[in-house]
Formats: C-alpha cells, structure tokens, sequence
C-alpha cells in the first residue's frame, strides 16, 4: 500500500495541477516577519490544502506555534488511510514536529458509509519540511509511509 503512494508522489504534483501565483497562500514577507513577532503563529503562511498523488493534507493552525495537518491517502474507492497529528512548527527552519500522529485505516461500503474503522497506531511521529514556495516533504518516522512524498499546495 505505501509503495503506490511513493511512486505517485516522489516527482511532484500530477501534471496539469499547476497553482498560479494568485493561487498560493502569501509566502513572509517583512510585514509577516512583524507579525510573527507579535503573535501570529508562523504556519498562517502555510495553512490550505495540499495534494501528492492520491494523498491530500489538509494544514490549519493552533496557538501560537502549532500546527494539526490531517493526511488522507485513497487506496481505493472503498478504503482510505488518515493520518492525524499536532505538534509545533519552526518559523526559523520551517520544520513542523510531531510526536502523537495517529493513523486510523477505514473501510466504506457501497453506499459510503463507514463499514470499519481500526487505528493502527498512536504514538507516530516525524517532521514536515516546508519550503516557501509552498511545497513539504513528508519524514515519517514510525512507518515510513511519507519518505520521498512531496506534496504541493492546492488550494
């Protein structure tokens, strides 16, 4: 199952999948340098969707340095992986951190509702390397399962 989501994703996004520069989220400016200082958490810049292949993240916000980022890989049209974690993000490095990831694998029926949900584990942990032209490589760090994906921001 991780094999297919590395080979879909270790050259980027699909093709035809371009995001213009109106479309991206601000990348820091000086202003936003300020604004760190005075409070703002420093993933604001980096919140929205991404997408590598049939994996998508979703990024958002907490406090004042933490960040959740959610990341759903479709093995098929019946079954999907989640991963959930929190932790603390590095305006310096822009290196997000985690230590409590918890992946749940769900199985649908036809009609998609849930027929079963087992989490696979608790305690994953890793980092997320963001770069300012609003991209993150993906280090897992209990499985493997981000090594080499790369994923861009979508909206």
């Amino acid at each position: 199952m991780v094999l297919m989501v590395l080979g879909g994703c270790a050259g980027g996004g699909a093709a035809g999948n371009e995001v213009s520069d109106s479309d991206k989220a601000g990348t820091e400016t000086e202003d936003e340098t300020a604004a760190d200082e005075d409070g703002q958490n420093p993933v604001m810049n980096f919140i929205g969707k991404y997408g590598c292949g049939r994996a998508t993240a979703e990024v958002s916000a907490e406090g004042t340095d933490g960040a959740k980022v959610v990341i759903t890989w479709a093995g098929s049209a019946f079954e999907n992986a989640e991963w959930v974690m929190t932790g603390t993000f590095d305006s310096d490095k822009l290196l997000f951190t985690y230590t409590d990831c918890v992946k749940t694998d769900y199985v649908y029926k036809d009609e998609g509702v849930v027929e079963s949900e087992t989490v696979e584990y608790t305690d994953g942990h890793g980092t997320m390397q963001f770069t300012e032209d609003l991209t993150f490589t993906w280090q897992d760090d209990k499985e493997n399962a981000g090594d080499g994906m790369v994923f861009e921001y979508a909206s």
